[in-house]
């Protein structure tokens, strides 16, 4: 709770401190104005935890409550600190240079050695999100909650250093708009594709509506590039879960296209990753399987159709409205056994004709063709 209120004072001292020199006439046009670009989400990270966290903490400990439930409450606010993450600037960019230089010149006396220190504050979130982290794991033991504050956080901390990386994508024709929401981005080695002879390392994107593959690439001296090299449609693509008996290959493809000429075998570093991908895209898969139900549903209703029962798998009636909700209730479930949703063309999934023991876990969604290009 101390290191909690030494925090807020941090945070309290940099806004009340650098930030209205950034306003002042004389200070350099490269960063007058610019206090969303040297210090990105302070203003909100401080008015969370003086005014949210802080006393939420102060009152756990009143009440001889757990701490590690106060993360837990306030999950979408610690996806500030992925945003943080994502646009904090570099210590040793030119920004942050000129902002040393001209906080150097206002205050020539000021806080040397303390954590208001220009630019050593900028680091401050992101050691406290790991001070954090690292309580949380000594509690894991003695409070199965803590489990779960920590994955909230860990979650914050990824989703930042994923959406940063995103950040450095290039050459991709696809606008950030019409990717959807960043969902995870990582490594991993295409063992398999219509027009690749060798397995090669890729950074792959998995967006809302896009999986984006890419090469990473540098450059210049300290400088990382992502080059867009193909992408996937989420809603046109099918999954299968696991292939091979190493448990660390899956396969993507898409539908409505030969099983030969669009199926790609990635591989991931182990076992737990493999199943962390396979989950979200799954998860993804499913999603649009029942926003695509729903459309047809209300289709159906403006086209005056909606009174025609459906049948669920047992044969039942239901409404439109129970097979909808029925649905939804699945997807979480669904993400990681082997069922399918979508329509079954060309024969099913790419791993079909394979011995069943090799591969498990098909899952697709389709609409229209995707283009294919080499990965």
């Amino acid at each position: 709770l101390s290191s909690e209120r030494q925090y807020v004072a941090v945070l309290k001292g940099v806004e009340e401190t650098y930030l209205p020199l950034l306003e002042l006439s004389d200070s350099p046009a490269s960063i007058r104005g610019k206090e969303d670009s040297v210090f990105p989400n302070w203003t909100s990270l401080t008015n969370f935890h003086s005014q949210n966290l802080l006393p939420a903490m102060e009152g756990a400990l009143v009440h001889s409550l757990l701490q590690q439930d106060c993360f837990s409450k306030y999950r979408e606010q610690f996806l500030q600190y992925s945003q943080y993450i994502r646009l904090k600037p570099d210590l040793d960019s030119p920004l942050v240079t000129e902002a040393a230089d001209f906080f150097k010149s206002k205050l020539p006396q000021a806080f040397p050695l303390s954590p208001l220190s220009f630019p050593q504050c900028l680091q401050a979130p992101i050691q406290r999100l790991e001070q954090y982290c690292e309580a949380l794991i000594e509690l894991g033991g003695l409070n199965p909650s803590s489990d779960s504050a920590l994955s909230i956080l860990r979650h914050a901390q990824r989703h930042g250093e994923d959406l940063r990386a995103s950040d450095l994508i290039v050459g991709c024709p696809i606008p950030a708009v019409e990717r959807g929401e960043l969902v995870r981005q990582g490594e991993l080695t295409v063992c398999g594709g219509p027009r690749r002879k060798r397995a090669g390392i890729r950074n792959v994107f998995l967006y809302e509506h896009f999986i984006i593959f890419t090469k990473q690439k540098s450059p210049g001296p300290g400088r990382t590039t992502f080059s867009y090299k193909h992408s996937i449609k989420t809603g046109e693509m099918g999954l299968t879960q696991s292939v091979g008996e190493e448990g660390v290959k899956f396969e993507v493809w898409v539908r409505q296209a030969p099983r030969t000429r669009d199926c790609i075998t990635l591989q991931a570093q182990d076992r737990k990753e493999r199943e962390a991908w396979a989950h979200d895209i799954a998860h993804l898969l499913w999603t649009h399987a029942i926003n695509n139900t729903e459309l047809c549903l209300k289709e159906s209703l403006c086209m005056g159709i909606s009174s025609k029962l459906l049948l669920d798998a047992s044969g039942s009636p239901v409404t439109e409205l129970d097979s909808t909700s029925s649905l939804s209730d699945r997807v979480n479930s669904s993400c990681s056994d082997s069922s399918s949703v979508g329509s079954q063309k060309e024969g099913g999934s790419p791993a079909s004709g394979r011995d069943p023991r090799s591969s498990s876990g098909s899952t697709s969604y389709t609409q229209s063709p995707s283009p294919s290009t080499a990965v």
